[in-house]
């Protein structure tokens, strides 16, 4: 009996299996946070010139948190297979922290999407002044508009001034703000300004970001509420044993059998007449 209940019950088999299930999972989220996170951070790349630093930083935080994930999960299959204590609430711990890293980020994230509007608007209206001296500023500028398929912040009349003109009424415009050419001449322009659409990716990006870390964030949540029950009746368990080792450490000192095991009893046998019972009835005279 002392070695059955050193054994890990049925319920602690169980949830260690749960642990380990989703700590396979945990090690692909952890996967998908970082593709996640590069995906966002090559689509702001692109258009670097017209984002500040700081919208960077969301995208640089997940592909950060999934490296962090990824090691914890495999740190967390360790302490569920050894069936650790520490390990396991050193596990639960981080998770948590993790957990709490990712609500903090996506609300970051959800936040500066809101304030992308007017980083743009301002970043791009100096790019614009600049499109006739800087050819960096020039090269962004025509490349923005082929991509997203426009022209100016709000619209065409964002160029007027910024390229000489022979005409004060009239607008010249770059090149990639045509939208179609005939015989070499551009007969139509684009009409939609860049503002919007860019507004539009960044606001997508965001939006992918923040779902994906929040659902892997809630995944994440359940895999603490399994590490802390393991965890508890590990505790527990151990606990268990430890007074069942005291107990037999003193019944041996003590001399006396273990109190788990049936004791053995000596057979009772019938008694048998001593050798002076036996002599005095010999010796009695025999009577005719």
């Amino acid at each position: 009996m002392v070695l059955a209940a050193l054994q890990p019950t049925p319920g602690m088999k169980c949830i260690r299996h749960l642990l380990l299930a989703f700590n396979a999972i945990f090690a692909f989220t952890g996967v998908i946070l970082i593709s996640v996170g590069s995906t966002v951070k090559n689509i702001y790349n692109d258009y670097a010139t017209f984002l500040e630093n700081r919208f960077f930083s969301p995208s640089i935080a997940i592909i950060a948190v999934g490296c962090l994930v990824f090691v914890v999960a495999v740190f967390g299959c360790y302490g569920a297979v050894k069936l650790s204590v520490a390990a396991i609430s050193v596990y639960c711990l981080l998770l948590a922290t993790i957990f709490t890293m990712e609500v903090v980020v996506s609300v970051i994230a959800y936040v500066m999407g809101d304030q992308i509007k007017y980083a743009i608007s301002r970043t791009f209206n100096q790019t614009i002044q600049d499109y006739k001296y800087d050819p960096v500023a020039a090269n962004a500028i025509d490349s923005l508009q082929n991509e997203l398929y426009c022209c100016g912040i709000e619209g065409p009349d964002d160029w007027a001034a910024v390229i000489d003109s022979h005409s004060a009424t009239e607008i010249v415009l770059p090149a990639s703000c045509c939208a179609m050419y005939e015989k070499g001449n551009c007969i139509a322009i684009k009409l939609m300004g860049c503002l919007p659409q860019l507004q539009y990716l960044i606001d997508q990006s965001s939006l992918l970001l923040s779902s994906t870390v929040i659902m892997i964030a809630l995944m994440q949540l359940l895999g603490v509420i399994f590490a802390r029950k393991l965890g508890r009746q590990l505790r527990e368990q151990k606990t268990e044993r430890d007074r069942l080792r005291y107990e037999v450490t003193e019944n041996i000192i003590k001399g006396s059998p273990y109190e788990y095991e049936k004791p053995i009893t000596k057979p009772e046998y019938s008694r048998l007449p001593s050798y002076s019972e036996s002599t005095e009835v010999n010796e009695k005279p025999i009577v005719p």
